[in-house]
């Protein structure tokens, strides 16, 4: 048998090679050629199902066996068409998740990880690889926004969530990193107000000014900044 034309369901096989068989003394043989048809038919209805659940090389098989035996079978174009279309949602799958370990994460946009996942759910809509990937996506852009805030730089804490708000409707860790954050931004305004009053408290206005400038930088602090400086005024 030549392997090309063989199918690894045994039952299968032994009809396919029958009926080849047939047709080989007997080329005319119509009924011969309408149970073959039928038998290809369902060999692409198999084909269209390993293609659904994720196993295109053996989809593939089963394609390229029918398109050796009849070319010009109904319904054989659109499962080559859903064969092609797997295949470059595998392969963007890929792409998107070797960026994620890259870090490439947004930038450069037509070779991000967000690019390969959205472009996948544009052929697919629903793919749970791309579904999944775009997690991967917001968990790398929260990550991003704790190591800010751990740097005390909540300005970019707060961008980076702000982009991690955009790849999905899905708010709810978004929601819970902010109020990590925000947490962790008052801890830090508190301590820094505490270390002005210490500082004054020791005489060290230089070193009072220093935290009162840093709370300036974080913002939103206009109250506890003019009551430190009233302090400090005071104090002098």
């Amino acid at each position: 048998q030549d392997g090309s034309t063989v199918l690894p369901d045994e039952a299968q096989n032994l009809e396919l090679q029958q009926l080849l068989s047939d047709l080989s003394e007997h080329p005319d043989d119509t009924n011969a050629i309408e149970q073959l048809n039928r038998l290809l038919t369902d060999v692409l209805t198999q084909a269209n199902g390993l293609i659904d659940n994720g196993y295109a090389a053996q989809a593939e098989q089963l394609v390229l066996l029918v398109k050796s035996i009849n070319p010009d079978l109904p319904g054989l174009n659109e499962v080559s068409n859903h064969l092609q279309s797997m295949n470059e949602i595998v392969a963007l799958l890929d792409k998107g998740n070797e960026a994620v370990e890259l870090q490439r994460i947004l930038e450069p946009e037509d070779q991000s990880a967000l690019h390969y996942f959205n472009e996948v759910l544009k052929l697919d809509p629903g793919n749970p690889g791309a579904e999944a990937g775009l997690v991967k996506v917001q968990d790398a852009l929260i990550k991003r926004a704790f190591q800010s805030a751990n740097d005390f730089d909540f300005e970019v804490a707060g961008a980076w969530l702000s982009e991690a708000a955009e790849v999905r409707e899905d708010r709810e860790r978004i929601e819970g990193a902010r109020l990590e954050i925000d947490a962790s931004w008052g801890e830090h305004a508190t301590g820094l107000e505490q270390d002005a009053i210490s500082a004054m408290n020791s005489g060290e206005f230089n070193l009072a000014n220093r935290k009162i400038i840093d709370l300036i930088a974080m913002g939103g602090q206009a109250e506890t900044i003019d009551s430190l400086r009233d302090r400090m005024e005071d104090a002098r």
